[in-house]
This record gives structure tokens, C-alpha cells and sequence, in this order.
């Protein structure tokens, strides 16, 4: 079955956001290079992404799903006339 496995999140300040999620939730920080933070929990990994535009809002950006088998969610991908 697929899984969420990755969250990315828009913040005006990513750095409290990240410490509020290493503090309430134990969360803890990967190293990747770039600007963004990344936090784990062991299972499902979030992405706080710097906000850099104007008068955009912030919040959920996108997430991610692992999946076993590419094909098969592509063909059900092509079910609902989408490309993958």
C-alpha cells in the first residue's frame, strides 16, 4: 500500500517551526544540503521551506508518496487520464 512518507511545508520562519517540532514532538533533524530544514520522526520526514514570496501564504506545500510499484500508479495514473 502507499504510504505518505514526506511532508514539505512553507514557513516564515522555519527555524522556530523546526525547533517547536523538536520540542512538542521529538522530532529530530536531517542533514540535506539546501536551505529548507528537515526534520524526521523516524517514519515520515517534513520539509520547512523558507517563504520567500510576497503576499503568499504559508502552510502545506506538497507531500510525497513511496510507492512498491512505479507502473502500477502509473497505469492507475492513466485510469484518471493523468501522467505520472
Amino acid at each position: 500500500m502507499p504510504k505518505i512518507r514526506h511532508i514539505a511545508i512553507i514557513s516564515l520562519d522555519p527555524e522556530r517551526l523546526a525547533q517547536f517540532y523538536e520540542d512538542v514532538f521529538e522530532m529530530k533533524r536531517v542533514d540535506v544540503p539546501g536551505e529548507a530544514l528537515n526534520l524526521t520522526d523516524g517514519y515520515i520526514n517534513i520539509t520547512l521551506i523558507p517563504n520567500r514570496a510576497d503576499g503568499k501564504g504559508s502552510g502545506v506545500n506538497h507531500f510525497g508518496i513511496e510507492v512498491e510499484d512505479e507502473e502500477e500508479i502509473a497505469r492507475r495514473f492513466a485510469r484518471w487520464n493523468l501522467a505520472p
